[in-house]
């Protein structure tokens, strides 16, 4: 019996070679770009500060992303979900408003529990010296809520191959928190960071406008469901600062 032998050629497409390069080099530029941000803390709020406000602010930075975890694995399953439905705009528009709706309803109660428990389990659990931390939470708790909408608007982006628009959005948002941070930290002390964090999130407006451009996303229920859970993430602090005023 004689065997057939199957002959094999390499080809090298140019094309599709440097669409692929620049996909890789956007994304990945991006994502190490907003990486930086963890940098503010040890560096600019430990240099004004010191230590004890770094660690107040890493506790307040971690129970935060522990909890909004799933945004960021929402965020790479959205890439390979939407790349099927990039050619069907309607679909691709209707599938990101569910996704960031869903994502908004299931962190919201988690980042307002938190908050709302915080002062009963703080201080039987780390003590009363870790307060500062749990004031400074909720600010870096709606920064997380609000990033959860739009880190899945940057997989939209990255997948119809806008890439760069994201990383011109995390650049700007590294920029506003270090600058923020560097102004108001001095004067507000710990809270400045929170404060920092908040304004950060207008370098999302870039995500936006990007993604506007090629379907338009409501964001009425998001709204709606914001404007319950963002209150209640500040209600602790707020019913403080009124109690050291009548005092």
């Amino acid at each position: 019996m004689e065997s057939a032998s199957t002959a094999v050629s390499l080809r090298f497409d140019v094309g599709t070679a440097r669409e692929m390069l620049s996909f890789g080099i956007g994304l990945t530029a991006s994502l190490r770009i907003w990486q930086l941000r963890t940098l503010v803390n040890p560096l600019l709020v430990g240099r004004i500060a010191g230590p004890e406000g770094v660690a107040f602010v890493a506790l307040a930075l971690r129970m935060a992303d522990a909890l909004g975890a799933i945004r960021l694995a929402a965020g790479r399953m959205a890439i390979a979900a939407l790349a099927r439905l990039q050619s069907r705009r309607e679909q691709f528009r209707v599938a990101l408003e569910r996704a960031s709706y869903l994502q908004v309803i299931v962190l919201g109660p988690l980042l307002c529990g938190v908050a709302l428990l915080g002062p009963w389990f703080f201080p039987r659990v780390l003590g009363f010296r870790w307060i500062p931390g749990l004031m400074l939470y909720p600010f870096v708790a709606a920064g997380v809520l609000v990033n959860s909408v739009y880190n899945l608007q940057a997989s939209a982006l990255f997948v119809i191959g806008k890439q760069w628009i994201v990383m011109q959005a995390y650049s700007a948002h590294v920029l506003l928190l270090a600058a923020t941070t560097l102004l108001l930290l001095p004067r507000l002390g710990i809270t400045g960071y929170g404060w920092a964090e908040v304004i950060a999130c207008g370098s999302y407006f870039a995500i936006h406008t990007g993604l506007r451009q090629h379907v338009a996303i409501s964001y009425r229920q998001i709204v709606a469901w914001m404007a319950v859970f963002l209150p209640v993430l500040f209600l602790v602090p707020m019913c403080s600062f009124v109690l050291r005023m009548i005092r």
